[in-house]
């Protein structure tokens, strides 16, 4: 079961909401349509989700331009939690795994994946499957 998230705020409402993407007008509707994947096995509801400190928040606004829909870090965190407690509360666990931005750029890079809050979360996923194989 794959479940969707709006990940960004519209630039035309300032607003978060769970819109279908595809309704939202103008030049920005790409940003404004990044969305985490929640992603479920029959046997678990786990979601995975990056994770980043102060100091990887921004550099990743350097490499991720929709992050400066959020004003500083407190805004970033308060949104994140915001939809990480609606998930919890519709019963899923969520795992936030710390981020690496350098790794998130090779890795990102070498799939031809644009640079995305809901790229740095799929690197999130990645990262957490690679750790529980080994």
């Amino acid at each position: 079961m794959i479940i969707k998230f709006l990940q960004s705020v519209d630039p035309e409402q300032e607003q978060v909401g769970s819109q279908d993407p595809s309704a939202i007008p103008g030049e920005s509707s790409a940003a404004a349509a990044e969305f985490i994947d929640a992603f479920s096995t029959p046997d678990s509801n786990r979601v995975v989700a990056a994770y980043l400190t102060e100091g990887d928040y921004r550099l990743a606004r350097m490499i991720v331009p929709e992050m400066s829909t959020f004003e500083d870090y407190e805004d970033w965190l308060d949104f994140r939690t915001g939809v990480f407690w609606g998930l919890e509360m519709a019963g899923f666990t969520v795992n936030l795994v710390p981020v690496d931005l350098s790794e998130f750029a090779i890795w990102r890079e070498t799939r031809s994946i644009i640079s995305s809050i809901s790229a740095l979360d799929r690197f999130a996923r990645f990262r957490d499957l690679r750790a529980a194989h080994e």
